[in-house]
């Protein structure tokens, strides 16, 4: 019996060891090569600490900015949605003057009815633990007006979500598991994660065995949805069935833990990430840790992947979303107080 039991705990570690090398290992990026690249002239622009997630208005050009500062929970005063005009940057102004208290701002998705109504959803993760869905009103001049909280039991961990109606999204929910455990998901990249539907009355999962889901986008005709699975180093398409349900379809390698993916007038996935997953631990900790930051371009159509930023953290650290305007890309991070703005055709 004791030497059954002795060959059964040998067998099970070696099988972690090697679950561990398959995802882990490669997810560090310390199998691969990096050369520094920039797209062209950038300009560092100051918002507030914690700048996760840009999205840019594809008709206006106002770049919409959601800020946390993450390393001081406590300290709501920076916390918010910024906005500033592509061509003029020093015009960034706070605009979500009207959110809710509690608000720590992480995934943002701007939606736009065909009468040109526009609506901006946030998630935030109340102190309290609350997990929220923010719905503002857009106003011409980019201003927000708070319209209501949206929550539910299944979007337990929002990261990242897309916005398909007056009150409907798509949301990614990046772990499954908590405390400890949640280490352990990561460490072995268990596919234990979801995304989630909700349709502007009830929510229900709609794709399931997600290794760390993050980013996710829906294609203009609403038929392909895209997710990013950071222990997976991949975008994944998901294609709709006539029954709403999704099946995975054209997955692209990523040179990263692809995060955030926004997309452009032309259709193109644009994503931002970490080259070295095992870097971003020790930035979240210390700003003096840099974490490197790589941004890349993806065109569904010719299944091109095209590298277009990279750094080792010195001019932005930790970067997590990549947005493109009309020449003009914007780059955010996780942790940093400013955005990049590049010229990048």
């Amino acid at each position: 019996m004791m030497q059954f039991l002795k060959w059964t705990i040998i067998g099970a570690l070696a099988l972690v060891a090697l679950r561990f090398s398959w995802v882990v290992v490669p997810a560090t990026g310390m199998l691969e090569d990096y050369t520094a690249t920039q797209p062209g002239q950038c300009q560092a622009v100051t918002v507030s600490a914690g700048t996760e997630d840009v999205t840019i208005d594809q008709d206006t050009g106002q770049v919409f900015v959601s800020a946390d500062n993450r390393r001081v929970q406590k300290n709501l005063d920076g916390n918010g949605i910024y906005m500033f005009p592509i061509d003029k940057p020093e015009e960034i102004r706070k605009v979500s003057l009207d959110a809710p208290a509690d608000f720590h701002p992480h995934g943002i998705s701007l939606w736009r009815s065909e009468e040109g109504k526009r609506r901006m959803f946030v998630i935030s993760h109340r102190s309290t633990g609350e997990q929220i869905i923010e719905v503002f009103n857009v106003s011409e001049d980019g201003m927000l007006t708070f319209v209501e909280s949206i929550s539910h039991p299944i979007i337990h961990t929002p990261n990242d979500l897309v916005a398909t109606g007056e009150r409907s999204f798509f949301v990614t929910n990046d772990h499954r598991l908590s405390g400890p455990a949640r280490s352990v998901e990561d460490i072995l990249g268990l596919p234990l994660s979801d995304v989630v539907y909700f349709d502007g009355q009830s929510a229900s999962s709609v794709i399931q065995h997600l290794a760390y889901p993050n980013g996710i986008n829906l294609s203009a005709d609403g038929n392909t949805l895209y997710v990013a699975e950071i222990m997976k180093r991949h975008i994944r398409a998901w294609q709709r069935q006539p029954d709403g349900s999704f099946v995975g379809g054209q997955a692209w390698p990523m040179r990263m833990g692809a995060d955030n993916i926004e997309i452009d007038e032309a259709g193109n996935l644009w994503t931002a990430g970490h080259p070295n997953i095992l870097a971003f631990p020790g930035h979240a900790a210390d700003a003096a840790n840099l974490s490197p930051s790589m941004a890349s371009m993806v065109d569904p159509v010719s299944n091109e992947v095209k590298e277009v930023f990279y750094s080792a953290g010195e001019d932005l650290s930790g970067s997590s979303v990549a947005a493109h305007y009309q020449g003009a890309l914007v780059i955010g991070a996780v942790f940093e107080e400013h955005v990049l703005v590049c010229s990048a055709q």
